[in-house]
């Protein structure tokens, strides 16, 4: 059913009249005329619960009740409902009110009725006379109430001349879902759910996060980006400000009574009052640069035509019609970056008024670049596109985006001074995104959950702005509903982006993510800007985007040095961490040979050595992929991989000053039955000299020897030939093990 004014078409929400059924008696009792058969008085509500839940009109919306000489009047309730006991009749008396059906359309246009959230109307014949609404068909109609057991089955005309009895909801129901409100049910808990007009039209389960409206508005930055890990409610909080301001839910304003930002009366006013360019490049996930831009096309060409009015709206000029309907999937590359600075004028101009343009999930495209090979075409045209959209477009109110990081302005926002970056240590929106403590306690304890300690440490540990103790909503959503933990937001991605970064990453990074594994903490220099293009090159970036991500969270860091102390982030991330490095090296293949060749290793027998490592060579490395990278720096971090479960046997450091230089690998023993390891990694180098992989074998023992990188393991107290000494030589997938006791 649609209602609205003549610009928009919008759902009409509102609670409908309800007239009865003809009874087959007219002795039938006052009760059953109440809004059917079916629907009965609740009565085990008290006057306290009601004091609890004003009605609306209290709440400060002053569109609620129509005002006196409109058409409505006190009255006080009938006998019929006075008399039902456990209900406090001077309470219903107070709310009850008659309403012409004048008066009542008079709220709505298109002759729909606007009624208070959590009311009811019946005409006020029906308590004491039976068939007085005649089905007309020149009336306006209205459907029953949602959760009615009558829903949709029937419709009824709105008659000129009944005079119509509005009650609180609270004090009566029909079918179960009613009555779940009077007794105080739980609410449902709906899973995946992105838009905010429905999760309030159903009464779902919602946290309050409105009083991100009034922060954002009122802070008047001209763009703002908030970057957060993904299923933390971004797109949610767009839909809500949506919903909040965009004229197509001018008259929505139900969606927000009874939450925070409708405490603020300034912002009734505010509410439906501007047009709004809302677009989402959340599906844009394709294997090559030509599909990406059909889909990016596609969402604008999508955009456009919702505003497509303005063709025949007498606003544009002739060759701005030919630029509107220009507009296609595909369209050139210069008409597509240009396209919203086009339209917003375009719409500044019909409605006197600048849009607010937002975009959700910006980075998604960016990041399938990288994952897919065209990164530089798609930050070629994004950067366009912003820069068009944001940086010199002087006809937008504001703009608002989200993503999960914040790419580096160097490559898509270069020289957009007027940018607001929102990272996860800004400490600026902390609570607005994810769940708070308090809230999820709350919650837990409204569905009778008492595992509080076992969620701290599952799903608690995201820090935001320096606001500890953030929950990730998607898992406490998910743990609410089935009341079991599990790693619901892990599981939500394939997790291929970092687990390709943590296979390609060099040894440090590797080091680095066993000793947070390990429930260690480490230090670093980070830059929060990611920057995908040097991915491969500095560790730096990396952990960027695994802070971004929210696989590991911020305990302290210090802007100026943009040094930052990093952990996991909780016990749900530490487990999907240890699949993914399980996944790798204990594949059903993988797993007997890295077996096989940790213990030859730790044996001295090179012979048996060589053989594991060629056969990993040969059936798993195409699967790690060792294109343009150096062998050297891949078997480096291959061999941290293979080797990091032997963390019970051995302390493993890697790059560390030893003698007169920087070993590659040492393994320094827990025990002294086993031996002291040291490994050097090199690939064959003809202009050396080096003509088949032996000599580059022996340059690297010989390198261990003049460097003296066993100097360590014997100030430990290791006797010499119990220190076995590897030379690792590489030509691709060709790999050479030789060396032994020192």
């Amino acid at each position: 059913m649609q209602g609205g004014g003549t610009a928009v078409n919008r759902p009409a929400l509102l609670a409908p009249l309800v007239p009865p059924s003809p009874a087959s008696s007219q002795s039938a009792t006052a009760g059953r005329h109440c809004g059917l058969a079916a629907r009965k008085l609740c009565c085990n509500h008290s006057l306290e619960a009601e004091e609890r839940r004003p009605w609306p009109a209290q709440q400060g919306n002053p569109h609620r009740k129509p005002r006196a000489g409109k058409g409505c009047a006190q009255q006080t309730a009938p006998e019929s409902i006075r008399r039902k006991p456990g209900l406090h009749s001077s309470a219903i008396d107070q709310h009850a009110t008659t309403y012409s059906a004048k008066a009542m359309r008079a709220l709505k246009p298109l002759a729909y009725c606007r009624l208070p959230e959590n009311a009811l109307a019946f005409p006020c014949d029906a308590f004491h006379e039976e068939g007085i609404a005649k089905p007309s068909p020149h009336e306006a109609e209205r459907p029953f109430p949602s959760g009615s057991a009558h829903r949709a089955k029937k419709r009824y005309p709105l008659a000129n001349h009944l005079q119509f009895l509005v009650i609180p909801s609270l004090f009566v129901y029909d079918s179960v879902s009613d009555k779940a409100k009077g007794d105080g049910m739980k609410r449902a808990i709906a899973i995946g759910i992105q838009s905010f007009s429905k999760l309030r039209e159903n009464r779902y389960f919602y946290i309050d996060k409105t009083h991100f409206i009034k922060d954002w508005w009122e802070r008047g930055d001209d763009i703002t980006l908030i970057t957060r890990p993904r299923r933390f409610g971004k797109t949610l909080l767009l839909d809500m400000v949506r919903s909040f301001f965009s004229l197509e839910y001018a008259q929505r304003s139900e969606l927000f009574e009874g939450l925070s930002i409708w405490n603020e009366e300034k912002y009734h006013k505010l509410q439906g009052t501007f047009p709004v360019i809302y677009m989402s490049f959340a599906n844009i996930k394709e294997r090559n640069f030509q599909a990406a831009k059909y889909k990016i096309c596609s969402v604008l060409t999508s955009i456009y035509s919702d505003f497509d009015f303005l063709l025949t709206s007498n606003v544009l000029k002739e060759n701005e019609i030919l630029q509107f309907k220009s507009i296609s999937r595909d369209m050139p590359l210069e008409v597509a970056t240009e396209s919203i600075n086009c339209l917003a004028k375009y719409i500044t101009r019909y409605y006197g008024k600048k849009p607010i343009v937002i975009i959700d999930e910006y980075d998604t495209p960016m990041q399938e670049a990288w994952l897919n090979g065209y990164w530089d075409d798609i930050v070629f045209l994004f950067r366009g596109f912003f820069n068009s959209t944001f940086k010199t477009n002087p006809w937008i109110n504001r703009g608002l985006l989200t993503g999960i990081t914040c790419i580096s302005k160097e490559s898509m926002f270069s020289d957009m001074n007027n940018l607001q970056v929102i990272t996860v240590t800004t400490p600026i929106y902390t609570d607005c995104l994810g769940f708070t403590e308090e809230e999820v306690f709350s919650s837990m304890d409204e569905y009778n959950l008492p595992e509080k300690e076992k969620i701290k440490e599952w799903y608690d540990g995201f820090v935001f702005g320096g606001k500890k103790d953030i929950y990730n909503p998607w898992s406490i959503l998910k743990y609410l509903s089935l009341r079991e933990l599990d790693t619901y937001w892990v599981d939500t991605s394939s997790n291929a982006l970092v687990s390709e970064l943590i296979q390609q990453s060099d040894p440090q990074l590797k080091m680095h993510i066993e000793a947070l594994l390990q429930g260690k903490t480490i230090v670093e220099k980070i830059d929060e800007q990611v920057a995908f293009n040097r991915l491969n090159k500095i560790q730096n970036s990396v952990l960027s985007l695994l802070v971004a991500s929210g696989y590991l969270k911020v305990i302290s860091y210090d802007k100026s040095l943009k040094q930052y102390t990093i952990a996991i982030t909780n016990h749900e991330v530490k487990i999907m961490m240890d699949s993914l490095i399980s996944e790798w090296f204990n594949s059903s293949s993988l797993y007997s040979v890295s077996h096989e060749f940790k213990n030859a290793l730790c044996e001295g027998r090179t012979t048996r050595m060589n053989a594991m490592m060629n056969k990993i060579s040969l059936e798993t490395f195409s699967f790690f992929d060792m294109s343009g990278k150096e062998p050297e720096r891949f078997y480096h971090g291959f061999v941290l991989g293979l080797i990091v479960d032997l963390k019970e046997r051995y302390t493993i450091e890697s790059n560390r000053e030893s003698g007169y230089g920087r070993y590659d690998v040492m393994m320094f023993p827990l025990s002294k039955k086993d031996p002291g390891i040291v490994i050097e990694f090199k690939s064959i180098d003809y202009d050396a000299g080096e003509k088949e992989l032996n000599d580059t074998v022996n340059a690297a023992l010989e390198q261990i020897t003049e460097k003296h990188y066993a100097t360590e393991l014997v100030a430990r107290g290791i006797p010499k030939n119990r220190i076995f000494t590897y030379g690792f030589a590489f030509r691709g997938k060709e790999v050479l093990i030789g060396g032994g006791p020192l």
